[in-house]
């Protein structure tokens, strides 16, 4: 397995639930499983059979809480070494730390989660009542056209 994420993998996001995790598994598998493509060449389907491990091995720690919990905390933790993260030795030495842009950074990111978590349960809303989320898009995008056209009439006709 190369250097991509366990999320990368099975192409859900860090912060997928355990359905999430499980349906991407399901449907990457009936696409690769090389007993699904069996009439490939030998190449291919060794590729599939390598990709099936992959797969396989990353929805194994994901599915897994205690796993995956484990696999967050290393991955953060690789991060961090790669960006370079002050320590405290490194206070120490005399290297410069900005607190306020860590704070900022944080403010972001706690932004991006929120518009994420709202964009989620809404989609997660419209998913399980498809019909009613039809007809509420319908009705706003007929509301758009009314307020449009009587901006117009107010325009044109004033």
């Amino acid at each position: 397995m190369n250097d991509d994420t366990y999320y990368a993998v099975l192409g859900v996001s860090e912060t997928a639930t355990e359905l999430d995790i499980r349906s991407a598994y399901r449907n990457l598998l009936k696409k690769i499983h090389p007993d699904t493509v069996a009439t490939l060449s030998p190449d291919l389907k060794r590729l599939a059979e390598g990709a099936t491990k992959d797969i396989t091995e990353a929805y194994s720690v994901l599915s897994d809480a205690s796993k995956r919990r484990q696999y967050d905390q290393t991955l953060t933790q690789r991060r961090r070494d790669a960006v370079g993260h002050p320590t405290a030795s490194d206070v120490h030495r005399g290297q410069p730390v900005r607190p306020q842009s860590a704070a900022r950074a944080r403010q972001r990111h706690n932004r991006r989660r929120r518009s994420s978590r709202r964009s989620r349960k809404l989609r997660s809303w419209a998913s399980k009542r498809p019909v009613l989320a039809g007809v509420l898009t319908g009705l706003l995008l007929f509301l758009a056209l009314v307020i449009v056209l009587w901006v117009a009439v107010r325009v044109f006709w004033a």
